[in-house]
């Protein structure tokens, strides 16, 4: 019985973990919402997460950790970009 307990709650931790990871890469990465994460992700935070525990101190540090990274900054100047070109209309200003 005690084995069931602890696969019930590693599912728990995992479905979390992901959700956790997901809304991270959503809004940090701009990933689609269907497909958010790879097994990189998954492998790196989910480990971290699971380790230590979903706590907010835990979370805020992956999530600045993610926002540092070359893919979020790259996702946010390019949302800069479009954000410049909606606003003059259309056209490009160099």
């Amino acid at each position: 019985m005690r084995v069931d307990i602890d696969l019930q709650t590693a599912k728990v931790d995992a479905t979390e973990i992901h959700r956790i990871l997901a809304e991270i890469y959503i809004a940090e990465l701009g990933r689609p919402k269907d497909n958010p994460l790879d097994a990189n992700a998954v492998a790196t935070w989910g480990s971290a997460l699971f380790t230590y525990g979903p706590r907010d101190d835990v979370i805020e540090s992956l999530r600045k950790q993610i926002a540092a990274s070359k893919e979020s900054r790259e996702f946010k100047a390019t949302k800069t970009q479009n954000k410049a070109i909606n606003q003059s209309g259309g056209s490009v200003v160099l």
